[in-house]
C-alpha cells in the first residue's frame, strides 16, 4: 500500500519536474505493478493540461496521452482479469 502511495506521488512530482519520458517510464511501471492503477489517468490528464499541444497529425485534439493512458489501463486490466479468470479453461 505504502509503495502505491509513494508512486503516485512520486509521478505527480515527476509530472512538474522530470521529463515526459522519465514520467512515461514510471506510469508504465505502475501500471504492471499494481492491479488496478487508474490514478494515473488524472495524473496524465494534469500533464495533458500543463503540457498538451494540439497537433494536426492528431487532428488537432490536445488529450492524446490522457487517451493513450486510458487505453494501456483498460488492456492492463483485460489482461489481468484474463489470465486470472480460470472458467475460460473448463470446459
Amino acid at each position: 500500500m505504502s509503495l502505491r502511495l509513494f508512486c503516485t506521488l512520486f509521478l505527480v512530482l515527476s509530472v512538474c519536474a522530470f521529463p515526459f519520458f522519465f514520467t512515461a517510464g514510471i506510469g508504465i511501471f505502475a501500471i504492471v505493478w499494481f492491479r488496478g492503477y487508474f490514478e494515473i489517468i488524472p495524473i496524465v490528464f494534469l500533464s495533458d493540461v500543463l503540457y498538451g499541444v494540439p497537433l494536426h497529425r492528431f487532428l488537432f485534439f490536445p488529450y492524446v496521452t490522457t487517451l493513450i493512458a486510458l487505453v494501456c489501463v483498460l488492456f492492463s486490466v483485460l489482461i489481468r482479469k484474463y489470465l486470472s479468470d480460470d472458467s475460460v479453461l473448463h470446459i
